[in-house]
């Protein structure tokens, strides 16, 4: 009797692999989109900083999406170094909207002095929205890497066991991360 291919466990692997890879292309896609829209870099210009500090923002929440889905199949996996260093990496981008979004913010007080009066509301949304996403995903981002390195570090489960090897015993409460159960 021949078994499914989706029982294979090699096969499984691949497959994520190919998730994995998958989800790398999708995290590094539009910050791509925004490099190539952005250049070239004119650091010095307002007009340029601040549309590209809008621009990196609306790449959050795929961003914050992308890396979840990394560090979940990492621990999955029990690949412990791609979960640290991802979990880095999204502390990293959490540090660097928030400064973006400093800088943003006081180019924006400055630009909404030219900006014209029938673009003013449609400026202010703008920079509202971009002051939203960065005040929720930046924490997130930062409680994703936290979350991450607590779980490569071994003190947490990973995959339903402890770091020591050892089976998780029936009064272990950690089992309640990413819902495993009896």
């Amino acid at each position: 009797m021949s078994s499914s291919p989706f029982l294979d466990r090699d096969y499984g692997s691949r497959l994520a692999l190919i998730t994995l890879f998958s989800l790398f292309i999708m995290y590094f896609g539009p910050i791509a989109d925004l490099l190539v829209q952005a250049w070239p870099i004119q650091v010095s210009n307002i007009q340029w900083r601040a549309g590209a500090a809008l621009g990196g923002v609306q790449t959050l929440p795929v961003q914050f999406f992308a890396l979840s889905l990394i560090i979940g199949l990492g621990v999955h996996l029990d690949k412990r170094a791609l979960v640290r260093v991802m979990s880095v990496w999204a502390m990293l981008v959490a540090v660097a909207a928030i400064g973006v979004m400093v800088v943003f913010g006081l180019d924006a007080l400055q630009l909404r002095r030219a900006v014209a009066a029938a673009m003013q509301s449609r400026f202010d949304k703008t920079a509202v929205r971009a002051v939203a996403y960065t005040v929720i995903i930046a924490p997130a981002l930062i409680a994703l890497g936290l979350t991450g390195l607590k779980l490569a570090s071994g003190n947490a489960v990973l995959r339903g066991r402890p770091a020591s090897g050892r089976p998780a015993s029936d009064n272990d409460q950690s089992k309640l991360i990413f819902g495993v159960s009896q």
